[in-house]
């Protein structure tokens, strides 16, 4: 080993002789290689995208031993009108309506369905519901779909994905 003083820090160098194969150092942790996905959540709003995001899931599922509970949120809409909202939907009716179509998108997945653990509707801002299931449920992973608009229809319509990945305790897969 090698010192040098100079007038602001000292310096070591060392001389490292190379190791022998049986000496060796076990490699450095690469990214993700201890990665455990028990729990995937995937929120749907029955359109083909989120179908092919649930059949994306099962995949994971299968690949990695985990469960999958899907997720529909009924966005029930603000009047400013008071009058008008009795016509609005009942919130227990569309709970239970979201259910049905979860059991039967459930049932449409053959084999594949034993990897769904539960069916969840709720009722609220999707984005919000979303990460806060994934939260409260303890996801390791959500698998959402995005319907890929851009310019003015994203400005006005927002993105409940991009909200979602903003907002996520856990990672989020986004598949268009």
């Amino acid at each position: 080993m090698k010192s040098r003083v100079t007038k602001r820090a000292v310096t070591t160098r060392e001389t490292v002789e190379p190791q022998a194969d049986s000496e060796k150092r076990p490699a450095t942790r690469r990214a993700g290689q201890n990665v455990k996905i028990r729990n995937i959540l995937v929120p749907t709003d029955f359109s083909k995208s989120a179908n092919t995001a649930l059949k994306f899931a099962l995949v994971f599922a299968e690949q990695f031993d985990a469960q999958v509970t899907l997720l529909y949120v009924v966005e029930v809409p603000v009047f400013r009108d008071f009058e008008a909202y009795p016509l609005a939907l009942d919130g227990n009716s569309a709970i239970q309506q979201a259910k049905g179509h979860l059991e039967r998108l459930k049932a449409e997945q053959g084999t594949a369905a034993e990897r769904i653990k539960a069916v969840k509707a709720t009722i609220g801002k999707p984005f919000r519901e979303i990460t806060s299931a994934a939260r409260t449920m303890k996801q390791d992973l959500i698998i959402i779909a995005t319907h890929g608009r851009t310019g003015l229809k994203r400005v006005f319509l927002g993105s409940t994905a991009e909200k979602v990945i903003r907002h996520a305790s856990c990672p989020v897969l986004v598949v268009r």
